[in-house]
């Protein structure tokens, strides 16, 4: 990946890195669409199809476990209004 598309990435993210970042976040990127690639030209055919291929039959029940109130989720919020985070707008 070019630097200036993660120049772009990183600005719309609000992230900052070093020259040395860029250079390893351009590596593992191109490593990434390199596997992904791989996977798109795979010949699938004649494979069976399941609906769970990850193994995900076998999941436990839910369960209902106590977790914080709206008041000691907010407790340590910077910036809230009424029963809400306040956080800077991410779309102009």
């Amino acid at each position: 990946m070019e630097k200036k598309q993660l120049q772009e990435l990183a600005e719309i993210s609000m992230l900052r890195f070093t020259d040395t970042e860029y250079e390893a976040l351009s590596r593992k990127f191109d490593e990434a669409f390199k596997k992904v690639r791989v996977l798109l030209t795979a010949n699938v055919d004649g494979l069976p199809l399941h609906p769970q291929p990850t193994g995900m039959d076998t999941l436990a029940d839910d369960k209902v476990i106590p977790g914080f109130t709206i008041e000691q989720a907010l407790e340590n919020a910077p910036r809230k209004r009424d029963r809400y985070f306040v956080v800077p707008q991410v779309f102009e």
